[in-house]
């Protein structure tokens, strides 16, 4: 866990998860780096055996100054780049672009942010 992060109100974050410096999550976001495959015949949850289960699993990344809008989920194996952010209600599986916005279900590529004012901002939270 990076230093300057905010985590809202009734987050869930589950596994293997880095966050870097100045990550904002907003409430009620949902990341997981562990879930059960719900697409093939396999049974779900910690109450069934691990034979009977088909468990996805990748670490997450969030990178620095990153932004997860409220309510959105995370799955396993993404990575957010510096400066991302991820609209609110979206659903995020995959690798996303620094300084770019994603949103929807799934989260797709919307604009680009301002990366020069971005570094700058970045630039003068390290030194505070």
């Amino acid at each position: 866990m990076g230093k300057d992060v905010y985590i809202g109100d009734h987050c869930t974050l589950y596994g293997e998860i880095i966050i870097e410096d100045f990550v904002y999550i907003g409430p009620g976001v949902r990341i997981f780096s562990v879930i059960d495959d719900s697409t093939g015949p396999y049974l779900a949850g910690p109450l069934n055996p691990d034979w009977s289960r088909k468990i996805i699993e990748g670490k997450v990344i969030i990178g620095k100054g990153a932004i997860i809008g409220a309510n959105s989920v995370i799955l396993p194996g993404t990575t957010i780049g510096r400066g991302c952010a991820i609209g609110p209600l979206s659903v995020a599986q995959g690798h996303f672009r620094e300084f770019c916005v994603y949103a929807g279900n799934p989260a797709t590529f919307r604009e680009t942010r301002g990366s020069n004012h971005f570094e700058k901002l970045l630039e003068k939270r390290e030194v505070e």
